[in-house]
């Protein structure tokens, strides 16, 4: 995931590559999965449910905030 150009990822996609990587054993349930991103990225990640929504939404923050600088600068560009 650090490696990785993405800054978001599906709960559902990362229980799908972990499971790519695992011929017969079974991976970790998605609760269980959350609980160790969360040990092993500590403050570095959010993870989001939006309500309504099935899917839980894993985010770098400092990716994240990059995403929303960029996107509030051109926005601001194009009102100016």
């Amino acid at each position: 995931m650090e490696d990785n150009e993405e800054c978001q990822y599906s709960l559902n996609e990362l229980t799908e590559v972990m499971a790519s990587f695992l011929e017969a054993d079974n991976g970790y349930e998605k609760k269980y999965l959350k609980e160790k991103l969360k040990q092993h990225f500590g403050d570095r990640i959010m993870i989001t449910g939006l309500k309504g929504r099935l899917e839980n939404v894993v985010t770098f923050r400092e990716k994240g905030h990059e995403v929303l600088c960029e996107r509030w600068q051109r926005e601001k560009r194009l009102t100016l």
